[in-house]
């Protein structure tokens, strides 16, 4: 592995989870980083930046938007936001979830930040990451979690509960296998319509 890789597979000195943690946060820490856009009604395209000048002109007199990844899945659902994470690190990522009533001890099912149940992506078994917690939620400012970290470990344990209550997602995972296969230079996208 490249002493430079932003993303070190084992991370254990003070610098490379350091360097961990900066580049989780560049790639994954706000919605212009996972390429977020905005589209109204009329099918008309806008990036952030342009969306937050049409607020700030027109207020509740503009269009209705809805903001949507990449990927064209929206981009306020959390399993949406833990597939971002997947795209980037497919052989190290799973995408898992817990349904409220099988983790009432978790902060989410017991403040109902997220009515039904969660989903969040856990990298190389170790590292919780899950920007929807603050780009959507906005209850916290911290996106990833080590777990092998003391501190980190209490916060996942009161926000997101024992991880005996977690699930691996596969559908989810599969789901996202499928999009990446389909990015890949002559494989025909078979979920559109050709001419």
């Amino acid at each position: 592995m490249p002493q430079n890789d932003p993303f070190p597979s084992n991370p254990e000195t003070p610098h490379d989870i350091a360097t961990f943690r900066k580049e989780i946060e560049r790639r994954f820490g706000s919605d212009k980083a996972l390429g977020v856009y905005l589209e109204d009604e009329t099918g008309a395209r806008y990036t952030l930046e342009e969306g937050e000048q049409i607020w700030r002109e027109l207020g509740d007199k503009g269009p209705d938007t809805t903001s949507y990844f990449p990927d064209g899945t929206y981009a306020v659902v959390c399993t949406n936001y833990a597939a971002q994470i997947f795209y980037a690190l497919p052989d190290r990522t799973h995408i898992m979830g817990f349904a409220n009533v099988d983790n009432p001890t978790s902060r989410v099912a017991k403040e109902e930040i997220h009515p039904g149940g969660h989903d969040f992506a856990v990298i190389d078994g170790r590292w919780l990451v899950d920007p929807w917690i603050r780009l959507v939620a906005s209850e916290g400012d911290q996106i990833c979690f080590d777990l092998h970290d003391e501190k980190d470990a209490a916060i996942v344990l009161r926000d997101y509960g024992p991880q005996s209550c977690w699930s691996r997602l596969p559908e989810a995972e599969d789901e996202a296998k499928l999009y990446l296969e389909k990015q890949k230079p002559g494989v025909k996208n078979t979920d559109t319509l050709s001419p």
